[in-house]
């Protein structure tokens, strides 16, 4: 019986880091686009000049 609950805990305990994780990776590609289109008006600023 013990064993069961054990897995039930680890098994919670992975689906909390698989969506820590997939939150960290959705945010890691809204700020690299966020910067990205930074990047570029920034560069057509200069080339516009």
């Amino acid at each position: 019986m013990g064993s069961i609950i054990k897995l039930v805990n680890y098994y919670l305990i992975l689906q909390a880091k698989v969506e820590l994780y997939e939150n960290l990776i959705l945010l890691a590609c809204i700020v690299t686009t966020i910067l990205t289109c930074v990047w570029v008006l920034i560069c057509l600023h200069i080339f516009i000049q």
